[in-house]
């Protein structure tokens, strides 16, 4: 896509004021207040409307207007001349105003795919330690690609936190700073999901190794918060039912 140069848009604003002015200034005939209240009108439709539907508005007003004065003019050449220069400048006024939102949005939306693609790249949910779910994904790709070629299996482990409204906040913190640590850094990777569930990545390893690294955490997370029971609901997955999960997120099913 082509990138936007800021000063073009600041060239046809001034344009559209230069011709908004000779509009007023050099029009004479007794319809002029016409002229602007219909690109009021405009102004208002355009910036709700897309950029397709933009230029039908733009051909339907400048055509109707056209029509509207060719009906209203007499057989003077002098009322015809003030209404052809008022055209004119009423045109002129409508196409600056259509390039304008048509600039404008493309600007917007090069600036949310901007915004995306930086969200993309992120490798880290702010200032923690688990990975971004395009991360996580990229991440795994590149692993499973030399754990398959060596037979080996890979299990996901997914966490479902369920404290209370008053306690989620800090409770996720504790959750996931001893998920962390529990987990093996150089092999093992976590994520927190769009839906508010943890995921976690565990390389070569079994069911049995699942439970290893479970018994492990909950241990842990219980004696933090000094108490038996653990508010977390807690599913195994195989790497195909993981890689539909997976997939479910990417789609937004689950968000």
């Amino acid at each position: 896509m082509k990138k936007r140069n800021p000063s073009d848009l600041s060239i046809l604003i001034v344009l559209l004021l230069l011709s908004l002015l000779a509009l007023c200034y050099f029009s004479e005939s007794d319809y002029h207040y016409i002229s602007f209240v219909v690109l009021m009108v405009s102004a208002v439709a355009m910036h709700f409307l897309s950029v397709a539907k933009n230029f039908i508005w733009l051909l339907t007003i400048v055509l109707m207007m056209g029509f509207g004065m060719l009906i209203i003019a007499d057989s003077s050449l002098v009322t015809q001349v003030q209404l052809i220069k008022e055209y004119l400048f009423f045109t002129a006024a409508m196409i600056l105003m259509w390039l304008i939102y048509n600039e404008t949005k493309q600007i917007n939306e090069q600036l949310i795919k901007a915004q995306e693609h930086a969200k993309e790249l992120e490798k880290y949910i702010g200032s923690s330690e688990l990975l971004t779910l395009s991360e996580f994904i990229n991440r795994i790709m590149f692993i499973t690609t030399g754990t398959k070629r060596r037979g080996e299996e890979n299990y996901y482990v997914r966490f479902q936190l369920n404290s209370s409204v008053l306690t989620q906040e800090a409770f996720e913190t504790l959750f996931s700073q001893t998920l962390l640590a529990t987990i093996r850094t150089q092999f093992d990777l976590v994520t927190k999901t769009s839906e508010g569930s943890y995921l976690i990545f565990l390389q070569n390893t079994n069911q049995e190794g699942c439970t290893v690294v479970l018994d492990r955490l909950f241990k842990a997370v219980k004696m933090s918060i000094k108490t038996e029971s653990v508010p977390v609901e807690v599913e195994i997955l195989n790497e195909t039912q993981s890689n539909q999960y997976i997939e479910q997120l990417k789609e937004g099913v689950l968000i």
